[in-house]
């Protein structure tokens, strides 16, 4: 089953580049986006981390083996780990 952005690539790019030239705020972005405040500052530091490359999402849902998503509660349950990436 695929998934559809609620913002499109060209709108998060737009969106940091108007935060980092100083031209709108985040909470002004937020809203004129219908998305939360977190959400603009995670695009703001992969866009300057990263680049606008990294605001592309897929259209499919990640899979992982079960082996895998033990291993990582195991990780949390031993706090190795947390929620936030």
């Amino acid at each position: 089953m695929s998934r559809k952005e609620k913002v499109s690539y060209e709108e998060k790019v737009k969106a940091c580049e108007d935060y980092l030239n100083n031209t709108t705020s985040v909470f002004a972005i937020a809203q004129s986006l219908s998305v939360n405040q977190r959400t603009v500052f995670d695009w703001i530091n992969k866009y300057r981390d990263i680049g606008k490359e990294s605001l592309i999402t897929s259209n499919k849902n990640k899979t992982y083996t079960k082996e895998f998503k033990e291993q990582v509660v195991i990780e949390y349950l031993n706090d190795e780990g947390s929620l936030d990436f």
